[in-house]
């Protein structure tokens, strides 16, 4: 949390970068040889966001502006120079064809296409629950997986994530899962295996995500076009947080960072992420989603998550006491049921209130 934003009472001229424009599918220009044969041009490179703009705007300091596409000027401080400065939306928080897929020529920049469709159904969700007019949220069961998936993924899609993959940084169990599913996916390298679950991610249907349990799984390399190891941490983390909506108090704020959707909270150590208490997804200064273990809902647990509770406490010493948010007033979610029940263990409900 930071400190109340200096409002901009100038507003600066826009700034163009047509590689930061919405994304678009590139169009290809037929080169002639020497010989006088054509072959296919290279699309031109995109600046890809691992952070959509539709966020970073939230955060903006000229968010005066009536119309969020010409808010484009933002706080930046970097750590390693140890500056506050104003940078471009359009160019923060982002990679130079960081979803670009070799292995698809004709559409390099597929995967960033999907990504630009999740992210317009995730856009009208969280703009809703962003009003500050708004003091109750209600979705749909399928908004609310929408939500959590473009959350999730947000968190994958992050470039410390593929650096993992860049540097084979697993273990040797699981890089050999990891291995495995390359080959499976005829894949070159394991910073390739990151792009392919990304675009798994992204295709794979929501019914296929949601009704396959965590035994069902294990055991097999790959989960339809989603790596293992992947399905498994997605699962875990569907199964067992529900969403909450906090609000900053005045005058403080929240702020975005570089890893702001991979963050969490916990004393689970770096093998156990999907154990953490708490992770957090900032979307705009005065509310943030936080997706919290179930364990706070303090009632309404199944026997199945009640017995994992018990598991964690005795056998990894892991305590929601512990937490240093023990103390925040967690609200779960008013859930209404209409016709056939859905999985109970991966619901969080289609009502969501802060």
């Amino acid at each position: 949390m930071g400190g109340p934003r200096k409002k901009k009472t100038k507003q600066n001229s826009k700034i163009t970068n047509n590689a930061s424009q919405n994304p678009v599918e590139p169009k290809t220009e037929a080169l002639a040889t020497s010989n006088g044969a054509h072959q296919l041009a290279l699309p031109k490179s995109q600046y890809h966001h691992y952070i959509p703009r539709f966020i970073i705007r939230n955060f903006a300091l000229d968010d005066h502006l009536r119309h969020s596409k010409e808010r484009h000027d933002i706080y930046y401080y970097s750590l390693a120079d140890q500056k506050l400065r104003i940078a471009d939306v359009d160019t923060s928080y982002g990679v130079v064809d960081m979803y670009a897929d070799i292995k698809n020529v004709e559409s390099l920049h597929c995967v960033e296409l999907k990504l630009s469709e999740l992210e317009r159904s995730a856009s009208k969700i969280i703009r809703q629950i962003i009003d500050p007019l708004q003091k109750e949220i209600t979705l749909t069961w399928q908004e609310l997986i929408e939500l959590r998936r473009f959350l999730w993924t947000m968190s994958f899609r992050y470039p410390g994530r593929r650096l993992q993959y860049t540097e084979g940084r697993f273990s040797e169990s699981g890089k050999e899962v990891e291995l495995e599913f390359m080959k499976a996916k005829d894949r070159q390298t394991l910073d390739d295996v990151w792009l392919e679950n990304v675009q798994g991610l992204l295709s794979e249907t929501l019914d296929d995500l949601q009704n396959n349990s965590i035994l069902d799984v294990i055991g097999k390399t790959t989960s339809g076009d989603i790596g293992k190891i992947v399905h498994i941490n997605y699962k875990t983390w569907a199964l067992n947080t529900f969403l909450c909506i906090w609000e900053a108090e005045e005058p403080y704020e929240f702020i975005l960072t570089d890893n702001g959707f991979n963050v969490w909270e916990g004393n689970c150590g770096r093998g156990f992420p999907s154990q953490a208490f708490h992770h957090f997804y900032p979307i705009s200064p005065r509310r943030i989603l936080v997706a919290s273990k179930v364990w706070f809902k303090q009632e309404g647990l199944s026997l199945f998550q009640a017995a994992q509770l018990e598991t964690a406490k005795s056998f990894f010493g892991i305590d929601p006491k512990d937490s240093i948010l023990a103390g925040v007033k967690h609200i779960p979610p008013k859930v209404h049921y209409h016709g056939k029940l859905a999985d109970p263990f991966f619901l969080s409900g289609r009502k969501a209130h802060r």
